[in-house]
C-alpha cells in the first residue's frame, strides 16, 4: 500500500481536530480509490472523529472505493468503540476488532 493511501491517526483526537482530519481525508480521496486508516498511534478519539470515518466511507462507496482500518488499538480506543456500538466486545483481539469495523463499513 502506498503512503498516500494511509491516514495515520496519532495521539488523542477530538472535535477540535475534525477539520484538519477532514481536509487530510479529502486530499487522499482525490487521488486514491481505497483509503487505509491506521490506528497504531491513536490513543483515544471522540465520536466526532468516528463520524468522519462514516462520511469518508460514504464518499468512497460512490467512487467504488472503501475505507480499510489497520493497525493496533489502545485499550482506551477499544472501550470507546464498544461504547459507541461499533464492535461487539472490547476484549476481542485487534485483528477481530478491525475485521468487525471493516465489515461494518462495507469493506474487506
Amino acid at each position: 500500500m502506498s503512503a498516500e493511501k494511509v491516514i495515520n491517526l496519532v495521539g488523542e483526537l477530538t472535535i477540535a481536530d475534525a477539520d484538519s482530519l477532514k481536509k487530510q481525508m479529502t486530499d487522499v480521496i482525490k487521488k486514491e480509490k481505497d483509503v487505509y486508516i491506521d490506528f497504531s498511534q491513536l490513543i483515544d478519539t471522540d465520536v466526532a472523529i468516528l463520524q468522519l470515518f462514516f462520511s469518508l466511507q460514504k464518499e468512497l462507496l460512490q467512487r467504488k472505493g472503501q475505507v480499510i482500518f489497520t493497525g493496533t488499538l489502545s485499550e482506551t480506543l477499544k472501550y470507546k468503540l464498544k461504547l459507541c456500538g461499533l464492535i461487539s466486545e472490547s476484549s476481542l483481539s485487534d485483528t477481530e476488532i478491525l475485521l468487525q469495523m471493516n465489515k461494518l463499513m462495507g469493506g474487506v
